[in-house]
């Protein structure tokens, strides 16, 4: 989509990816929603830095969980993946937040932020307020403690905190980048992980 509307696309265009704190936390059983994200997160830093040139910004949305009924469906089938009790995920991420927010006529508390918090940081990304960012990360999540990305130029390992991966295969997509694809195999494989490599040739 990007590379399509990037021809068309004048001085003072704006970007908005939507990506999701999920790609930098644990969220069990939800590979096939946390990878492209992860994708995206590499991929709108090099946008930034390439349609940065001619003027266009590029900048990154980390919603957190929202309020809603799903959200909660979600965590209570990642207790019951993880064999944990009933709202022990819901309360780990709770637990990350820092801003205590008042809902509904009730006392501030953490809790999840909402859609229209969402919304909101859409409107200021796309309106001409925004005009002095280009390749920032805006989190949605209440002041979620979460550690930031690598910022290493070819690798991108955003949940990786492996000290026992006994157990556990990884697999590393490395294109050409032979070498860092090696490096990050021995570290693994010293922790135990079984280790799958994807190279170009």
């Amino acid at each position: 989509m990007l590379r399509a509307a990037a021809p068309f696309l004048k001085e003072g265009a704006s970007v908005i990816n939507v990506s999701t704190i999920f790609s930098r936390t644990q969220y069990d059983g939800r590979t096939v929603y946390v990878v492209p994200k992860a994708a995206l997160n590499a991929l709108s830093r090099k946008a930034a830095e390439e349609l940065g040139e001619r003027g266009i910004r590029v900048n990154m949305i980390f919603p957190g969980p929202i309020r809603s009924e799903r959200i909660r469906s979600v965590f209570a089938t990642m207790d019951q993946l993880k064999g944990a009790e009933p709202g022990s995920t819901a309360h780990e991420f709770v637990d990350m937040m820092t801003l205590n927010r008042a809902f509904d006529g009730q006392p501030p508390a953490k809790d999840f932020p909402v859609p229209t918090d969402i919304a909101h940081t859409c409107v200021f990304l796309g309106s001409d307020e925004s005009l002095g960012f280009n390749g920032h990360d805006f989190e949605v999540t209440h002041g979620m403690q979460v550690r930031k990305e690598s910022r290493s130029t070819w690798v991108s390992r955003p949940t990786m905190r492996t000290v026992d991966a006994i157990g556990h295969t990884l697999l590393i997509a490395a294109g050409d980048q032979i070498d860092d694809a090696l490096a990050i195999a021995r570290l693994q494989a010293e922790v135990g992980a079984r280790v799958v490599l994807s190279l170009a040739s």
